[in-house]
């Protein structure tokens, strides 16, 4: 993802860079199928409007989205069909038809967001607020530690060797880890 150069793909390990579309446009963030490598959508700065290929970024398709901007994108090999975005009013799920819900934070600016790669429903915000945390992929979220109260979650990591540990990057306390429960 850039600022204002569109999406960039790899095809060889980051030793050379082409352009997967979206010229012009900031990215703000890129999710792509578990399944499917050249389904790929993206948040941009256009408002209510999510990016969607599926030809590996040859051509773009909008789809509408129920809020306004699109900060964080995400989806989980544990349920492929689902894509999570976070918000500038909470956390919405499109299962594969274009129609989003609302499952959780709304009024919240959710600026990243995190599916578990390998438990369904397991979901990680984080706003200008703190972070939150969702296992039952609804409406039921809770924070995370009243520690990261106002501060702000700029990056979610799960811990690839184990599967209840999250670790959170802060803007101003560095990195807070977090069990699941």
């Amino acid at each position: 993802a850039t600022k204002d150069g569109g999406l960039l793909r790899s095809t060889n390990n980051g030793t050379n860079w082409s352009s997967a579309g979206l010229t012009s446009k900031t990215v703000n963030s890129v999710a792509v199928s578990p399944i499917n490598a050249d389904k790929i959508y993206a948040a941009t700065l256009d408002s209510g409007i999510i990016k969607s290929s599926i030809n590996a970024g040859a051509s773009w398709q909008n789809q509408t989205t129920p809020v306004g901007l699109t900060n964080s994108l995400s989806i989980s090999p544990a349920n492929p069909e689902a894509l999570y975005a976070g918000t500038d009013n909470g956390v919405f799920i499109s299962l594969n038809d274009g129609v989003w819900t609302q499952i959780g934070l709304a009024g919240q600016n959710v600026s990243v967001l995190a599916a578990h790669p390998t438990l369904s429903g397991i979901l990680i915000a984080g706003t200008n607020q703190g972070a939150y945390y969702s296992v039952t992929n609804d409406q039921s979220w809770s924070t995370v530690s009243s520690d990261l109260s106002n501060k702000t979650i700029r990056t979610i990591q799960f811990d690839p060797n184990d599967a209840k540990k999250v670790y959170l990057g802060t803007s101003t306390m560095g990195t807070y880890l977090f069990y699941l429960p």
